[in-house]
C-alpha cells in the first residue's frame, strides 16, 4: 500500500492536533490551581483588611476620582436638565452643592415634583435630557439606599 504525501501530510497534521489538544488538557488543570491559589490569597488580604500603604493610597485615589467625576455629572446633569418651572432653583443648587445636599434640604413637596420631573425628561424625545435625567435617578436612588 503506498502513502501519499497528501495522506502522509494529514497523518502528521492529525498527530500534531492530539498532541496539541493533550497538551492544553493537561497544562489547563494546573493553571487554574495556580489563578485559585492567587484569588484565595487576594481575598484572605482583602477580608483582613490587610492592605498595604500603596493599596490603600491607590484605594483613596480611586475613590477621589470616582467623587470628582460624580460631581461633574452632577453638574453637567443639572445643566442640561434646565426647565422654566420651579425646579430651575433646585438645579442651580445640585451645580454649586451636590446632588446630596441638596436633596437632604429639599421639602418632601420638592423633591416628589423633582423626581417626577426627572421621570418625565428621562422618558423625553431629548436623548441627551434623558441620559442625564437617568443619571440623577440612578444617582437619587443610590444614595436613598446608603442612608
Amino acid at each position: 500500500m503506498d502513502i501519499t504525501v497528501a495522506q502522509a501530510s494529514i497523518f502528521v497534521a492529525m498527530l500534531s492536533l492530539i498532541g496539541t489538544i493533550l497538551g492544553l488538557v493537561i497544562t489547563s488543570g494546573k493553571e487554574s490551581k495556580k489563578d485559585a491559589v492567587a484569588k484565595e490569597h487576594r481575598l484572605t488580604v482583602m477580608e483582613g483588611n490587610q492592605f498595604t500603604k500603596e493599596d490603600r493610597l491607590c484605594l483613596a485615589e480611586s475613590l477621589l476620582n470616582t467623587r470628582f467625576l460624580m460631581r461633574i455629572i452632577e453638574s453637567e446633569a443639572a445643566r442640561a436638565l434646565k426647565n422654566p418651572l420651579h425646579l430651575d432653583g433646585v438645579l442651580n443648587d445640585i451645580q454649586l452643592n451636590g446632588l446630596a445636599p441638596t436633596m437632604k434640604a429639599l421639602k418632601p413637596s420638592v423633591k416628589t415634583d423633582f423626581i417626577s420631573y426627572l421621570v418625565k425628561a428621562a422618558g423625553g424625545r431629548s436623548k441627551n435630557k434623558a441620559e442625564k435625567a437617568r443619571m440623577l435617578i440612578g444617582m437619587i436612588k443610590l444614595q436613598e439606599e446608603q442612608t
